[in-house]
């Protein structure tokens, strides 16, 4: 097996991991229909049930004996009825917070069970940080996605869908390894 056959099942193997914990977590079942594969900066555009929806990016950087980023995009639409059966308060006032705050513990059960399988399969100890949330207009968004050489490096994407509430919806896994990996 090749280094690059060698990271592809390392991004499905913590991909996994990440994804039930989140299917415990949010009380929904995703499920990922193909395995990973590198990625491709107009993969954002998959994420849009419609052309004017905004993408979501959460990014942890990680820490130990690896090094690199782990992502978690999604849409607009898609982030909010994620988080909606954490944030238990009707419209008004307050409830963007604690749907943002939703958003970014999931994100950190994701980016944890993640990292874990990553450290796991290697024999080493790897840990996210606290996860960070862009909109797509923000310019945080593409310096996560496009801070590096990324055809040297590559980037690795699995792709996911759940049904919540009879809507199905898609999420994108990235993990983004450093130079040492």
């Amino acid at each position: 097996m090749d280094k690059r056959d060698q990271i592809l099942e390392l991004a499905d193997h913590s991909a996994a991991r990440a994804l039930g914990a989140l299917s415990c977590f949010l009380g929904c079942d995703f499920r990922a229909p193909t395995r990973a594969r590198e990625w491709e900066g107009r993969d954002v555009d998959w994420l849009r049930r419609a052309p004017e929806e905004e993408a979501i990016a959460l990014f942890a950087d990680l820490d130990g004996a690896i090094g690199g980023k782990l992502g978690v995009l999604l849409s607009s639409t898609a982030a909010r009825q994620f988080v909606s059966p954490l944030v238990r308060r009707e419209p008004g006032p307050g409830r963007e917070w604690m749907e943002c705050s939703a958003l970014l513990e999931a994100g950190n059960v994701a980016f944890s069970a993640a990292a874990g399988a990553l450290g796991d399969a290697i024999g080493v100890v790897v840990f996210p940080s606290v996860p960070r949330i862009w909109r797509e207009d923000d310019p945080g968004f593409r310096v996560d996605l496009d801070d590096r050489d990324l055809d040297a490096l590559g980037a690795y994407a699995v792709f996911a869908k759940a049904d919540i509430a009879g809507k199905e919806l898609g999420i994108c896994l990235i993990w983004l390894p450093t130079r040492a990996e």
